[in-house]
């Protein structure tokens, strides 16, 4: 288990119910031995890295298309690509 989120947790894993399975599971004694907990907490922060990043990312990518039809909305005349336009 500690492998799976240790190796995922840098790559995949960016939702809220996967932190808290990785705090259920990191949260009892028994899971935690002395020379991995370093690893146990860089793995947490890779997930909560993850989950900031995707957040970040949804919010531009949100108002990215909002500013877009916004703009198309007050200038509908003006094409986005008439700078490269070959007539």
């Amino acid at each position: 288990m500690l492998g799976y989120f240790v190796e995922a947790g840098s790559s995949v894993l960016d939702r809220e119910e996967e932190l808290k399975e990785f705090e259920e599971f990191f949260g009892k004694e028994e899971n935690q031995l002395k020379e991995v907990s370093r690893s146990i907490e860089i793995a947490r922060q890779n997930i909560l890295l993850n989950i900031s990043r995707k957040k970040f990312m949804d919010l531009y990518l949100r108002e990215f298309f909002e500013w877009i039809v916004c703009w198309r909305v007050q200038y509908p005349s003006f094409a986005y690509f008439d700078f490269v336009r070959v007539e």
